[in-house]
């Protein structure tokens, strides 16, 4: 209603789907690209069986910590396979931004990110951490200016919103609606007073925002 433009993080494992599932999907995919949307890439290695028929085997982790370098490379060369075969060179080019799942990215893994074609990373989540003890663990939780590590390398670093209510970081996600609508007026406030841009991005999934099972 707003004509408000999205970026639309595609995670590989749709390409697994088949019959009126995969037809949905792809009329989906041709909506974003024909509604000038931004289309990106989600990497969520451990439940991607695309990735997997690809890497040639089976991929039991999500965060990148678990992932050696030359691992992270083979999962990236196998995504732009996987977008090239199935949106054709064209878009598969269009596709620069990037989000690993579950704010899983290291250290390591981001140099790999430019050298196999996307340019942008909203990966970085500033002050939270989670999954200490499973396959998903990231931790963010030192960093609370993310500005410093924009624009690495060639690599644009676009983070996730947080904001702090009562010690606790919270994401800008429609979940916290009722802190939301606050955030919105602070940085609208900050970029009006500002010579430096202040970006904001909103965390969401398709599936929080429909009805349908």
């Amino acid at each position: 209603r707003q004509k408000a433009k999205a970026s639309f993080m595609l995670s590989s494992q749709c390409f697994s789907a088949t019959g009126k599932e995969r037809k949905f999907i792809n009329q989906q995919i041709s909506k974003i690209i024909t509604g000038n949307h931004e289309l990106g890439y989600h990497l969520h290695p451990q439940s991607d069986q695309s990735l997997e028929k690809v890497i040639g085997g089976e991929l039991k982790f999500t965060s990148a910590k678990f992932y050696s370098v030359r691992e992270v490379d083979n999962l990236l060369k196998a995504a732009r396979y996987l977008l090239n075969k199935n949106l054709g060179e064209k878009i598969n080019q269009q596709v620069i931004s990037f989000r690993w799942g579950n704010f899983g990215l290291y250290k390591h893994a981001v140099n790999l990110l430019t050298k196999n074609g996307f340019l942008i990373d909203s990966s970085v989540c500033p002050g939270k951490k989670g999954h200490q003890f499973d396959d998903k663990i990231f931790n963010w939780s030192k960093i609370t200016n993310p500005f410093p590590y924009i624009s690495q390398g060639g690599l644009l670093e676009i983070p996730i919103t947080t904001f702090k209510i009562f010690n606790t970081v919270l994401l800008a996600d429609p979940v916290n609606h009722l802190f939301l609508e606050q955030a919105f007026l602070k940085y609208w406030q900050l970029n009006n007073t500002s010579r430096r841009p202040f970006f904001f991005v909103m965390l969401s999934h398709t599936s929080e925002g429909t009805d349908k099972i």
